[in-house]
């Protein structure tokens, strides 16, 4: 699986504290990987930061097309909701 392999190489990113990758659709592949990346208390890590990172440890294909900052999702057992997420994309104006 694709998006365990880009959240596994992101993961190693100093800045990173933590990371969900998940399906978004694309008109011309049908779904590219997004992920939603929480940074390290007192970092800023840009999203093209981000993906430069992961092409440097990944066939280019499979590094993620969007990166965005921001709370994960998740139940209260601690399960994160990766469901609403890629709800919130399909339902979101402006898909390519």
């Amino acid at each position: 699986m694709i998006g365990l392999e880009v959240e596994n190489v992101i993961y190693q990113h100093p800045d990173v504290n933590e990371v969900v990758c998940f399906g978004k659709p694309d008109a011309k592949w049908g779904e590219v990987v997004k992920c939603l990346v929480d940074p390290k208390p007192g970092t800023s890590p840009t999203s093209e930061e981000i993906i430069a990172f992961c092409r440097q440890s990944m066939a280019h294909f499979k590094c993620p097309k969007e990166v965005e900052f921001g709370v994960i999702p998740r139940t209260s057992a601690g399960k994160v909701q990766k469901f609403l997420l890629r709800e919130r994309e399909r339902t979101s104006p402006g898909q390519t």
